[in-house]
């Protein structure tokens, strides 16, 4: 399949763009360096961080890597090293950062959308780099004290420094990528099960890429080949199924399915979410499965009762 964006304009039109919260000025970018996507923020990962500079307490920079300034300046980092003299002075920063997903459908299927991941970095202030009694056994603890225990060493107000930057991660056709990944991998299968029984269902009445987005993970394996595997995440949290669906069947189960799924706003949502952020839910998929073997009742169309049999007869889960 040929591709239908150049990477690298797509990322230098996000590197060059200015942070803003609502991510109009990158929107803007990408609009003009690719007009036949139409690109939305559709999820925004927080909570990581990433080991920073070397710097002095007024901000002035030691450092860009600390570990190869410590390993060179520091010599053996350990319960004997010996801090400069005015170690007092010296902090670590920590790079916060944020993983925004950007989806641009391409077509009617669940895979024809584009995914671009993007990070957003700021660096803030951390922690003093020689705290008393702070005694690191290696070069890990030094950087990352909260190896040796939490709250190992005392950390600094967080403060800015400098903008919020964009950084590119990449870029993905979702159905050039279906297309070209390795189905022997089981992670695999499984991606590509889910895609396709969502065009079975009638969730195909919703644009996949309107509620989900894709962690792509690549890796080399013990071949040295280039691996990817992709495991869908939901856009947004959904209240969980409530706990009596788990005892629940018949025509009082289909009103919590059915409320679920309005709730998502699209169709067969409780499916989807027990096989990945609800996935110790499975029992429900199974009651559902016996209602309609027993033909007393019959609250799904066919289309999706198959989805649920398939299932039934090989369950799988991300």
């Amino acid at each position: 399949m040929k591709s239908i964006y150049k990477p690298q304009i797509l990322q230098r039109a996000c590197e060059e763009s200015v942070y803003a919260p609502d991510h109009s000025g990158v929107l803007q970018a990408l609009a003009a360096a690719e007009p036949e996507l139409a690109f939305r923020p559709a999820f925004e990962r927080a909570g990581w961080h990433r080991i920073g500079r070397a710097r002095r307490r007024d901000g002035s920079l030691v450092a860009e890597d600390l570990r190869a300034w410590a390993e060179t300046e520091l010599g053996d980092i350990g319960p004997e090293m010996t801090p400069p003299e005015d170690a007092e002075d010296y902090v670590a920063t920590r790079i916060e950062g944020r993983t925004l997903y950007l989806v641009a459908p391409t077509g009617p299927r669940a895979w024809d959308f584009v995914q671009l991941e993007l990070e957003t970095l700021q660096e803030v202030m951390d922690r003093p780099l020689f705290p008393d009694e702070f005694a690191p056994s290696d070069i890990e603890e030094f950087l990352d004290p909260g190896l040796l225990a939490p709250g190992a060493a005392p950390q600094l107000e967080p403060t800015p420094i400098g903008e919020t930057v964009y950084r590119f991660h990449g870029v993905s056709h979702i159905a050039q990528l279906r297309e070209e990944l390795d189905v022997s991998l089981s992670a695999n299968r499984r991606f590509m099960r889910f895609l396709e029984e969502w065009e079975r269902s009638r969730a195909a009445e919703a644009r996949f890429c309107d509620h989900w987005v894709l962690r792509l993970f690549r890796y080399v394996d013990r071949f040295g080949e280039a691996k990817l595997e992709a495991t869908p995440i939901p856009q947004r949290a959904i209240e969980p199924l409530a706990p009596e669906a788990d005892q629940a069947g018949g025509a009082d189960l289909a009103r919590l399915l059915t409320g679920f799924d309005h709730q998502a706003g699209y169709a067969m949502a409780w499916y989807f979410q027990i096989l990945t952020a609800q996935k110790l839910r499975h029992g429900v998929a199974e009651q559902v499965v016996k209602d309609h073997e027993g033909g007393a009742f019959a609250y799904l169309p066919e289309r999706d009762l198959a989805v649920l049999r398939d299932w039934a007869q090989e369950p799988y889960c991300f």
